[in-house]
């Protein structure tokens, strides 16, 4: 292993601190609707287009199946949910798809959706948002 691979496993270790379980699950079709909950209970969301390699996990656990799977998808030409992010980069809910767009195409920008918290408190009120939906 290379030093600097070493290096973004321990950064991946050290910034993810959310087992899969404690992280909202809102299914993409409710994404509007979550979206919508949230800008009416004051907190603002903005669309950005963002490098996938930019995006830091959240998340300790990665579903390789899962991933591959997105991945067929994607090749296959299928349009994928937007990411939802905090507004210090961290996924909120997404992270397999940032590691299939990783594997695809990792200089294409990819649609986010950014929720005006940090990361923990946004996890919060997006946790908070799937269970009203």
């Amino acid at each position: 292993m290379l030093y600097q691979d070493f290096l973004e496993v321990i950064k991946y270790v050290v910034e993810t601190t959310y087992d899969r379980d404690e992280m909202p699950q809102v299914h993409h079709t409710d994404i509007p609707s979550a979206v919508d909950i949230l800008r009416k209970n004051g907190i603002e969301v903005n669309i950005k287009n963002i490098l996938p390699g930019k995006l830091k996990a959240s998340q300790k656990q990665i579903d390789k199946n899962k991933v591959r799977s997105i991945i067929r998808d994607l090749k296959a030409g299928k349009v994928m949910p937007p990411i939802v992010v905090a507004k210090d980069g961290f996924i909120v809910d997404g992270h397999h798809r940032k590691f299939a767009y990783l594997a695809t195409n990792p200089t294409q920008p990819i649609k986010v959706l950014v929720i005006a918290l940090p990361r923990d408190a946004a996890i919060k009120a997006y946790s908070a948002v799937e269970n009203l939906i």
